[in-house]
């Protein structure tokens, strides 16, 4: 998810608090939810737990960038 972690990348960058970050990109699930279900229909092969956002993905990714001092 590539506008995900960009966007993590610059709400953090600003300031943000991680679970603001985290909450924001939850909340893309909700919005691409059924656009992300029909390219999973459409695509024979694609994951749908793997498509859309997930909670844990995000705080996966933000205790990497932790752990590596990424700024």
């Amino acid at each position: 998810d590539r506008t995900g972690v960009v966007s993590a990348m610059l709400l953090r960058r600003a300031g943000a608090k991680r679970e603001y970050i985290v909450d924001n990109y939850v909340i893309s699930a909700d919005n691409l939810k059924e656009k992300l279900i029909q390219f999973a229909n459409d695509n024979e092969g694609i994951d749908l737990n793997v498509v859309i956002p997930r909670r844990d993905y995000m705080e996966k990714f933000l205790d990497y960038v932790d752990s590596r001092n990424i700024r």
